[in-house]
């Protein structure tokens, strides 16, 4: 009679540790996923136009440096010259970087998309 006691006590506890080992992956699964998704992302801080040239304001909303060249910037469904914020540019989290780029068309409305790794910002500029 003990024999069966002590086997209902190994596979209770052989349960639980399946249990928590489950949960376990489960959290550095979901951990991992939500990471990427918001270590690099920006927001737009302001932006202005000279004649055919907007200068642009982007901030890191995240928790990692991004790099300029993970910055790409599209004007009117096209890439903007330069196409990205550049190798020398290195934007830290929660700081900002000033960027302007040729391509927009004067006395029309623009519109300007940045992408970053782990969002986009989509804004419209008048020049």
């Amino acid at each position: 009679m003990n024999e069966k006691g002590i086997a209902t006590i190994i596979a209770a506890i052989i349960l639980l540790i399946i249990t928590i080992s489950l949960a376990g992956t489960a959290y550095a699964f979901i951990n991992l996923i939500l990471k990427g998704r918001i270590s690099k992302s920006i927001s737009m801080l302001g932006s202005s136009c000279n004649g055919t040239h907007v200068t642009i304001v982007i901030a890191n909303e995240g928790t990692d440096v991004i790099n300029g060249t993970e910055l790409k910037v599209i004007i009117n469904g096209q890439p903007a010259n330069p196409p990205d914020f550049g190798a020398d540019v290195t934007i830290e989290p929660h700081s900002s970087a000033v960027k302007t780029f040729a391509g927009v068309q004067a006395n029309k409305a623009n519109q300007i998309i940045v992408t970053s790794p782990s969002n986009s910002v989509d804004f419209t500029v008048w020049c």
